[in-house]
This record gives structure tokens, sequence and C-alpha cells, in this order.
């Protein structure tokens, strides 16, 4: 079943991700909206997610076809963010992690934890907002941004960094 509300609302993002990307990368100019189309839809992914959810269970769709579904999903999600830093970006920043390799991980992460109990997702939740911090003063978060730009190394340690903390769009909340 498709929410025409989050539909509009996913297009309203995609479109303020696209100018932002554009304003960036052919004028030069950073505009004040440039925080909230990312976030936005990541947001919506969950949302839609959950929502696709409760659809599946409600239609009896057997446990191991949920799980075989969404983490093709996920995969799916994940492949295409790398594809696309691939064609845009190709040799140098293949492994700046954009918005749709944090909502494949994400994906992949829900499954993996959807039928845990509340208090064990509350308590997740809880350590991730608690550590990343940590996370970022560890890896020396100022180290990796450059003019508002995300520059690692291409070592393994940097690329591994960059997903968990310190990148675009790193797996621990921003």
């Amino acid at each position: 079943m498709r929410y025409l509300s989050i539909d509009v609302l996913r297009m309203m993002a995609i479109f303020v991700m696209v100018l932002v990307h554009f304003a960036e990368n052919l004028a030069g100019t950073i505009l004040p909206i440039a925080g909230l189309g990312a976030p936005v839809f990541a947001f919506l992914s969950g949302c839609s997610y959950k929502l696709w959810l409760a659809g599946v269970e409600r239609k009896q769709i057997p446990e191991n076809e949920i799980f075989r579904i969404s983490m093709r999903r996920g995969l799916f999600v994940f492949s295409v963010g790398l594809l696309f830093n691939v064609l845009v970006w190709f040799p140098e920043e293949i492994f700046n992690w954009d918005v749709l390799t944090f909502i494949g991980a994400a994906l992949i992460f829900l499954n993996l934890t959807r039928r845990l109990p509340l208090q064990v997702l509350i308590a997740i939740a809880v350590v991730a907002l608690l550590i990343s911090p940590f996370l970022r003063a560890m890896a020396d978060y100022n180290s990796y941004w450059q003019q508002l730009y995300f520059d690692p190394d291409m070592t393994l340690p940097d690329v591994v960094i960059g997903f968990l903390a310190v990148g675009y769009f790193p797996f621990f909340p921003w």
C-alpha cells in the first residue's frame, strides 16, 4: 500500500537534495536547506520499511521470506549507493558514504533487529547515541573534514571509520 503523504515528502526531500548538490557543485554555494533533504529521506525510508513490514505480516508472509526480501532490498539500496559513487566520483571518492549506502545499511540493520524486544531496541538506540560522540573523538573527526568536504585516505581503516563515524552519512548518528 502506498501513502501519498510519504511519497510527496520523499519527492520533496529528493528535490532538496538535487537542488543542494547542483548549488554546491555547479555554483559553489551552500544553501541554508543543505542539511534537510537527506535526513528527511532517511527517516521516510525507515517509516516506509515499518509500514511495508506491517503489511507483509498482515498477509502472513513467512518469516524467512520477509527476511530474504528485506536483506535483498537493503543490499540493493547499498549497492546503488556504491554504484552512484563510482559513476559520479570515481576513482577518488567512491567510499564517500552517501544517503543511499546509509539507508541500505540501515535497512539491513532493521531487518536483523526487528524481532528483538522493544526494551533491547531502546537500549541499542541509547547506546548508539551515547557512543557516537566518543567514536568521532577517537577517530579525530575534524581531521577527515577539509573545507566542508569529507577527505579520507583510501585505506581500509579510513573507509571503515568513514562508514561508521565520520563520513557524510555515517552509520552512527550525526
